[in-house]
């Protein structure tokens, strides 16, 4: 190892800004070559060897030799080359099954899955309401008359009435752009 190896070694080391320069001006352009035959991609070679650049100089890292330097940092070029196909990989293979999945959509599943989500949307609103306005509405839900209701849950047909008021408010507040959904289904 010469005297200029050892001390642009020392310096990396020490985050010396100077070292960085050298780094960037001695190795920037054939670590992109190196990324490039990976990725084929010039554009995203140039960007993992710069996230690889600011990697590095974030890691507490102490190197010995300007060999152990080169060999860790294609090292880092590779793997962030093989996370980057990865996750373009995965990336690619959901947007085909949103695509499969968009196409497999008729009208009829659609409107399925807006009336879940509206269902789901409402019964969340009624069990966050208080226990007689909620027992007032799931007891309406299922077509009791305000007097079957008044019955069950021992209170005035007035006081049936005032809760289902109250909750409807609630619901048509909270609901927003579910209500519409609702409504239409």
């Amino acid at each position: 190892m010469g005297v200029k190896a050892s001390i642009f070694i020392d310096s990396i080391n020490k985050k010396d800004v100077r070292a960085w320069k050298y780094l960037y001006d001695n190795y920037f352009v054939s670590l992109c070559l190196y990324a490039d035959n990976i990725l084929n991609n010039s554009i995203s070679s140039k960007d993992v060897v710069q996230n690889t650049f600011i990697k590095l100089w974030e890691k507490e890292l102490c190197f010995n030799s300007e060999k152990e330097f080169s060999f860790y940092l294609y090292r880092m070029v590779y793997n962030s080359c093989l996370n980057k196909i990865r996750d373009f990989n995965i990336k690619e293979k959901k947007m085909n099954e949103w695509s499969s999945f968009e196409g497999s959509l008729s009208d009829e599943n659609l409107l399925s899955i807006i009336k879940e989500e509206t269902i789901r949307k409402l019964y969340l609103l009624i069990e966050s309401m208080p226990y007689m306005r909620k027992k007032v509405i799931l007891l309406g839900l299922e077509n009791k008359k305000v007097s079957e209701i008044s019955e069950i849950l021992n209170i005035s047909e007035n006081t049936v009435k005032k809760h289902r008021k109250i909750a409807y408010k609630y619901i048509r507040e909270n609901l927003g752009d579910y209500l519409f959904s609702l409504i239409f289904i």
